[in-house]
This record gives C-alpha cells, sequence and structure tokens, in this order.
C-alpha cells in the first residue's frame, strides 16, 4: 500500500471525531498515573470550537510524563493536539485553526485563571497520517527535520511540533501512533506490538479496522486476524526475547520462590544423583538405611 494513496471523499464531521476519540482513549492509558491529563474533544471558545485533544497538567504536580512515541515528549502544562486522518488533507489551514485553538484556549482559560494565561506553558502538536508536502516543502513555513517522522514548525505566535505517523520508525513507543497509518507494514507493526489484539484496546482496534472496513479497504480491515505466519513470528519473536532474557538472570535468580520438589519435578533419580556430591550421597545413603524410630507407646 503506497503512501501516495488516491484521495478519497471527504469525511463528515461525525466521521472525523472518530478517529480522534480512539486515538484520545489510547493517549488515556498512555498517560495514566502520570502527572497529567487527557481531554478530548476540548471546547476552546464560547461559540463551539473544538480542538482533537487537550493533554492538561494535573494540579500541584510536576509535568512529568513517560515517552509516548517519538515527537510527543517535553510536554507543558497545557498541549493541544490536532490530528488529520489519512482522509483528511494537512494543509497551511490547518495550522492556521491549531493557532486560532491555542487563542481560543487562552481566552478560555483566563476567566478561570483570573488572569491571562503565561504562553510558555502552552504547547502545540499537529499530527498528520501521511506527508504533508504543501506544509514541509512550502519555504514560507520553516521547518526543522528532529528524527524520523518529527518535525519542528515556525509558524505563526509560537513554534509547533509536527509528527507524521507514516514515517515514523517501528519501535514499541510508537506503536499507537502507527495504528492510524494508511501503510500495511506500519498497521502490522503496531498490531504485533499489541499482540495481534490481545491487548485491552482490542475493541478499540477492531473499531479502527472497521473504519477501513467501511472506507472499502478490505486488505487493512482484515489486520485483525492475524494469519498462521504472523503468529509463528509473533511466538518466534517471544521466545527470543525470553531466551536474551534468561541469560541475564542468575541460575539463584531463576529458582527463587520455587519449592525443592517443584525444581526436581520430572528430573529421572539417576540425574538427580549424578549432581550429587560423595559426601551428599554418603548422607541419603544413610538416611535411606536408617531404621525409623520406634514410638515409645507403642
Amino acid at each position: 500500500m503506497s503512501d501516495q494513496k488516491a484521495e478519497t471523499k471527504p469525511e463528515t464531521p461525525s466521521e472525523q471525531t472518530d478517529w480522534h476519540r480512539i486515538l484520545g482513549v489510547l493517549f488515556y492509558d498512555a498517560f495514566e498515573g502520570t502527572s497529567f491529563d487527557v481531554k478530548v474533544e476540548f471546547d476552546v471558545a464560547v461559540t463551539p470550537k473544538m480542538v482533537d485533544i487537550v493533554i492538561q497538567a494535573k494540579k500541584g504536580s510536576l509535568p512529568f510524563a513517560p515517552r509516548v512515541a517519538d515527537g510527543i515528549e517535553e510536554l507543558r502544562e497545557h498541549n493541544l493536539f490536532t490530528f488529520k486522518s489519512h482522509q483528511e488533507t494537512f494543509t497551511a489551514k490547518t495550522l492556521e485553526e491549531l493557532v486560532g485553538y491555542y487563542s481560543g484556549y487562552l481566552k478560555t482559560l483566563a476567566p478561570l485563571k483570573k488572569k491571562e494565561l503565561d504562553r510558555e506553558l502552552v504547547r502545540l502538536f499537529a499530527i498528520s497520517t501521511r506527508r504533508p508536502s504543501d506544509v514541509l516543502d512550502n519555504p514560507k513555513i520553516p521547518s526543522t527535520f528532529v528524527t524520523d517522522g518529527v518535525y519542528d514548525l515556525e509558524y505563526g505566535v509560537t513554534p509547533m511540533r509536527l509528527i507524521v505517523i507514516n514515517e515514523l520508525e517501528h519501535r514499541r513507543e510508537n506503536a499507537n501512533l502507527l495504528l492510524f497509518s494508511n501503510i500495511k507494514g506500519n498497521v502490522q507493526y503496531g498490531m504485533k506490538e499489541h499482540q495481534l489484539g490481545e491487548s485491552k484496546y482490542k475493541s478499540l482496534i477492531a473499531r479502527l479496522l472497521n473504519r477501513y472496513e467501511e472506507e472499502g479497504d478490505k486488505e487493512m480491515a482484515n489486520l485483525l486476524n492475524p494469519t498462521e505466519d504472523d503468529v509463528i513470528e509473533l511466538w518466534a519473536q517471544r521466545e527470543s526475547a525470553r531466551k536474551k532474557f534468561l541469560k541475564k538472570v542468575s541460575t539463584e535468580d531463576r529458582l527463587e520462590g520455587i519449592p525443592t520438589e517443584k525444581r526436581l519435578e520430572g528430573i529421572p533419580a539417576q540425574d538427580i544423583l549424578k549432581g550429587l556430591s560423595p559426601e551428599q550421597l554418603a548422607e541419603l545413603t544413610r538416611l535411606a538405611t536408617q531404621k525409623p524410630t520406634q514410638n515409645p507407646e507403642n
């Protein structure tokens, strides 16, 4: 499947928000237990104007979060995200909208904080499934390459971080975002990192792939049902990882907490005897030939 996929009919507003909600729910878990809250479709104006996702630092907490994906790091107290799926076009107008969300967000929070919010506390993120050539190849929008799929843009009153899903490296941290790619290999990698649908996100992943089926993309939709080769490859990867891990663990640590009878279970008696020293064999012989102690009352 090529990244340069033919344009399809525009999505209706209800269809667009579905993609954002799925991404938002994945973010919920990624930031669970951290000092940040995730809010989906956050109202940033008096009139209805929703930014796709907002990640806010919890009150009284230092802004600290795990590396959710390449490019999503160094979060500030307030982080605004806009997302364009493979069915949507990411253009300079998208950046204008994000700046508009930013301005509306500042005005929305000002009455709550009784003062204007420090602009340095807000960071803008734009996520696009496909490479937005109209933006990255535009000389009027300076961009800096950070790493595969990650760019810093200079646009408007504040810098922005752009993340291109189709260009992200295949790494565990990127698995959630790669599920939103329209390139089969990327989605397959994301699926395998989620253990082929065995994760707690099974229903969300099914919902995501069902969207592909609705769009007539059977090849992508069928990724939910792994082939025999997929399963064999996954188990081979797990077995390889298990063996590498065990090589780093000492024998004492491996056996810790395992009862003696369990340790010896299934081992032939002759093999057990081979592992005993002459002193241990003599003691074992003595115990085996020792007469049981008589009970005085009998």
